[in-house]
C-alpha cells in the first residue's frame, strides 16, 4: 500500500511517531518547501500530486477534512475513493460508531423520522435519556439484553432478537458495523432508512465489499467520508429521476466535474477552452458580456439555447447539497432533485444573512464606491424604465438583510422563461451602458454582482414554494 500524507501541522506532529513509515511514498502541504524531505520522505505541492503514484491519500487534520478533500477532488482531480483519514495510517481508536449515532441524530431531527429501531444498542453506550439524543417524539426501540430498568429511559421496547422486532415498520435502522449481517437485517426488517458505518481501516477487506455489494440490492446507496470512518446510508424506497432535467456546471477552469449525467459542464469566458464542454460562444448568447455580469452569460444561454423540462445553474467550485448533511457524497442526485420539486417550485442556495448588515451595506463595502454608486445607478434606471412595477420590491431587498446567493437554482422550464425574461429586459441594457475600462477586474463585476440579488427581488412579487438547499462551501 502506497500512502501519501496531506498536511504536516498539529495531527501530523502528534502521530507522526504511530506512522507506518515504509507505506508513505511523500507527504504534500501547502507550505511545502522545494527540496524538503521529512526523514527520507519528501514533502510536495498539492499541485504535484498527480505526479506521484498511490493508493491512497490520508488527509491529517479533523476540523478541516471536509474542506481539504473537497479541494482534492476539485482542483487537484483525486478520486473520492483514495482519499482516507490519517486514522488508516496510525492504526488510531476508531471514533466510527459515536460519528454513525452523532449522523442518526441529525437525521432524526431533520427529516422528522418517527420510529427508530437501534440494533446491538449502541445508543445506550452513550446517551442516558432518549431526548437528550432525539427528542421527544422519536420512538426509539431496540435489539438486545433488557439489562438495566434505566434503559427504559431511552427505549420504547426492547426486542431480545431481530425476528421479534420485525413486525414493526421503521423509518431508520441504526446498524452501526454491521458487515458481517447486514443481508439478514435487511431481510427481517423493513424501513426507509438503514444507516451504518465501516472503518477506514477496514476499507478493501472482503467483508465491506461484500457489505456495499448487498446494499445496493437494496436500494440506493451514499458513503459520507467523515474524518472518524464512512458512514453509509442506505435508501430503500423504490425511487425515480425526474425526465428532462439538466443542472449546467459554470467553470472558467479546469475542474474535476461530478460524475453523473444530471450535472452537464459549461464554459464561460476567454480563459479556457474544452471542446467536450458547452460553450457560451455557440448559439444565441450574450458572451462579450461575461467579464461584467458572470454567470448571468450561461443562464441567459441556457434560456435560449435549451429545452430540458427542468434547467439548473451551478457553479464548479459550488453545488447543492441533497439536505442538511454537507457531505461531498451527498450532493444533489435526480433521485432528491425529483422529490423536491413534486413538493416545490424552485430550488435556490440557502439565503445568505448579512450579520446585522442590509444587503446594500453588504455589497457597497465588497465594492469601490465609484463602483457601485455607478453599478446602482445604471440598474435602477434600467429597472425603473423596463420594469418599473418593481422598484419597490428592489428597494425593500436592498434595505432587507438577507438574499438568495451565487444565482444558484433548479426549477421548471416556465419558470425559467418567466425569471430570465423579466431579468434581461433591463439587465443587458444595464451592463452595457456602464464604462468600467478604468476598473480592476472585480470591480468591473459591479452588475453581475447586482444581478446576483435580482432572484431576491423577483421572487418577492412571486407566490412560489422555494426550497433552499446548503451549497458547497468555498
Amino acid at each position: 500500500m502506497q500512502v501519501i500524507i496531506y498536511g504536516k501541522g498539529q495531527v501530523f506532529e502528534r502521530y507522526k511517531e504511530r506512522v507506518l513509515w515504509e507505506n508513505v511514498v511523500a507527504i504534500a502541504d501547502k507550505k511545502a518547501i522545494i527540496g524538503e524531505t521529512i526523514g527520507n520522505v519528501p514533502v510536495i505541492r498539492p499541485q504535484d500530486i498527480q505526479d506521484v503514484s498511490c493508493d491512497y491519500i490520508a488527509i491529517f487534520s479533523n476540523k478541516l477534512f471536509e474542506n481539504i478533500k473537497n479541494e482534492l477532488m476539485g482542483e487537484y482531480f483525486v478520486p473520492e475513493e483514495k482519499i482516507v483519514s490519517w486514522r488508516m495510517l496510525v492504526n488510531a481508536d476508531d471514533y466510527g460508531e459515536f460519528k454513525n449515532l452523532e449522523f442518526c441524530n441529525n437525521m432524526i431531527r431533520k427529516k422528522g423520522l418517527k420510529k427508530v429501531l437501534d440494533v446491538g444498542m449502541k445508543l445506550a453506550s452513550h446517551y442516558l435519556d432518549k431526548s437528550e439524543f432525539a427528542g421527544e417524539t422519536a420512538e426509539i426501540f431496540a435489539v438486545g439484553e433488557a439489562k438495566y430498568p434505566a434503559y427504559r429511559r431511552i427505549y420504547q421496547e426492547l426486542f431480545a432478537t431481530v425476528e421479534s422486532a420485525k413486525e414493526i415498520t421503521y423509518d431508520l435502522l441504526m446498524l452501526g458495523d454491521c458487515t458481517d449481517r447486514l443481508e439478514y437485517m435487511l431481510d427481517n426488517l423493513q424501513s426507509r432508512y438503514a444507516v451504518g458505518y465501516w472503518a477506514y481501516e477496514k476499507l478493501g477487506s472482503a467483508a465491506v465489499v461484500n457489505c456495499r455489494n448487498v446494499a445496493e440490492r437494496y436500494g440506493r446507496l451514499y458513503s459520507f467520508r467523515m474524518a472518524e470512518g464512512i458512514i453509509w446510508l442506505l435508501d430503500r424506497r423504490l425511487q425515480e429521476t425526474l425526465d428532462s432535467v439538466k443542472l449546467f456546471v459554470v467553470t472558467h477552469k479546469k475542474y474535476n466535474m461530478p460524475e453523473d449525467d444530471l450535472y452537464v459542464p459549461f464554459v464561460v469566458g476567454e480563459q479556457y477552452k474544452d471542446h467536450s464542454y458547452l460553450s457560451e460562444h455557440t448559439g444565441e448568447n450574450i458572451a462579450h458580456l461575461n467579464p461584467k455580469i458572470n454567470e448571468c452569460t450561461a443562464l441567459y444561454w441556457m434560456w435560449k439555447n435549451t429545452d430540458c423540462e427542468y434547467v439548473g445553474l451551478n457553479h464548479y467550485r459550488r453545488r447543492f447539497y441533497n439536505d442538511w448533511n454537507r457531505n461531498s457524497g451527498n450532493y444533489l442526485d435526480g433521485f432528491h432533485l425529483k422529490e423536491i420539486l413534486e413538493e416545490y417550485d424552485l430550488v435556490m442556495a440557502e439565503a445568505l444573512l448579512c450579520n446585522g448588515q442590509t444587503v446594500w451595506e453588504q455589497l457597497r463595502v465588497s465594492v469601490s464606491e465609484d463602483a457601485f454608486e455607478k453599478g446602482m445607478a445604471v440598474v435602477r434606471a434600467a429597472l425603473m424604465k423596463h420594469q418599473p412595477d418593481y422598484m419597490e420590491a428592489f428597494e425593500a431587498v436592498l434595505q432587507g438583510h438577507a438574499f438568495y446567493i451565487c444565482n444558484m437554482f433548479v426549477t421548471r422550464r416556465e419558470i425559467l422563461n418567466q425569471y430570465c425574461e423579466w431579468l434581461f429586459s433591463f439587465l443587458i441594457e444595464a451592463a452595457e451602458s456602464i464604462d468600467v475600462s478604468t476598473y480592476g477586474a472585480y470591480d468591473k463585476r459591479i452588475i453581475g454582482f447586482l444581478a446576483e440579488r435580482m432572484w431576491t427581488v423577483w421572487l418577492m412579487k412571486q407566490d412560489l414554494r422555494i426550497k433552499e438547499l446548503p451549497i458547497t462551501e468555498v
